[in-house]
């Protein structure tokens, strides 16, 4: 089995691989735990829980119109009935929003306590879980406050994949791409990304996982509280959190990610920032294959997506920020000078085909 163990100035943490759910049953002998689950995993993982006590389990809705301090309030109220304080156990099941939520709730309650979490996403154990971020949505802002906390291991099982629709494995891989284009101090080959993505069509995740998270390391180690190089992250989510607002989420976040990432690159493209060659690379032969279910063109709203944008808690002074390739390298930067016009621009520019 494989193991990192990743450095933090709040508290070291421990990443366990494997492809089983041995670590979720031994949980059940541990008295302080307290498992708190998405529902949908619950419903096909449930025989998984079998010997822990009813009271002990709280089954979540994650969904993004619950991630929120309303849902926050209702966990804290769950949590203060049982005798135990500071030597709970919180052990969140689920996804990102799962991880948000429960992550958030284990660095206010009692001041931190500590926190197990099984991401059940391909999104979730190769990107969200580690790093420790948590977020909570405001009046319509995403993500808009949150705190540093990670949890204090972190388990990997590859076995909640399995029964994974189409759709959210192609959300994961979305992340995946992003991470592998991001890599230092040179990206891979786009065939070598291109291999890797049909190896997790076919099941094979543990390397894929393993290996961004290694990238996903190589950044946060030197600015682990996204203060700056770690921004670059956001490769494809300034435009992928709009996409997604406009969606009403019907759009899930690695789909809104890719399509995030097509229309950076076009904006590259646009600034002469990146040959026509390589954008058209990235996004034919790696982006938009990603892509799945129905596109809408109602989506692309240049209106609502430039009004998002100027939402975005990344933005500095008057202008729009977006995070875009800037030579053939791949060498990213913050742009924090994106006129309105370019993105209205950009919008135009890109014909949602399909490869």
């Amino acid at each position: 089995m494989k193991k990192l163990i990743i450095k933090s100035k709040i508290h070291d943490y421990e990443v366990c691989f494997q492809s089983e759910l041995h670590p979720l049953t031994a949980l059940k002998y541990d008295k302080n735990a307290i498992f708190i689950v998405d529902s949908n995993v619950y419903a096909k993982y449930a025989d998984n829980f079998e010997g822990i006590q009813f009271e002990r389990i709280y089954k979540l809705d994650a969904i993004e119109e619950n991630k929120n301090l309303e849902t926050i309030k209702i966990l804290y109220s769950y949590l203060l009935k049982f005798s135990t304080k500071r030597d709970i156990h919180i052990v969140s099941i689920g996804g990102g929003i799962v991880q948000d939520l429960t992550g958030f709730l284990a660095s206010t309650i009692y001041r931190g306590v500590q926190w197990t979490f099984f991401p059940t996403t391909l999104l979730a154990q190769a990107d969200s879980c580690i790093g420790g971020k948590t977020s909570l949505n405001v009046d319509g802002f995403k993500n808009i406050i949150g705190t540093f906390y990670p949890p204090t291991k972190i388990q990997i099982c590859t076995k909640f994949l399995e029964s994974l629709e189409e759709i959210e494995l192609q959300s994961g891989i979305g992340e995946i791409i992003k991470f592998h284009l991001l890599k230092r101090p040179l990206p891979e080959s786009i065939d070598t990304i291109e291999s890797m993505v049909q190896d997790i069509r076919m099941g094979k995740y543990l390397d894929a996982i393993h290996s961004t998270h290694l990238i996903k390391i190589s950044y946060i180690k030197d600015d682990e509280f996204d203060t700056g190089i770690r921004n670059l992250f956001n490769y494809g989510h300034c435009f992928g959190h709009a996409i997604e607002a406009t969606s009403n989420y019907e759009v899930p976040h690695g789909i809104a990610i890719t399509m995030g990432m097509v229309l950076a690159n076009n904006l590259s493209l646009r600034r002469k920032w990146l040959s026509r060659h390589l954008c058209e690379t990235i996004n034919y032969e790696l982006l938009l294959p990603n892509l799945i279910g129905k596109i809408k063109q109602s989506y692309f709203e240049p209106s609502k997506i430039i009004e998002c944008l100027k939402n975005d808690k990344k933005r500095v002074g008057n202008f729009l920020t977006i995070i875009l390739m800037r030579n053939d390298q791949l060498n990213a930067i913050k742009a924090d000078d994106i006129t309105e016009a370019e993105v209205i621009q950009t919008l135009s520019d890109v014909k949602w085909e399909r490869c």
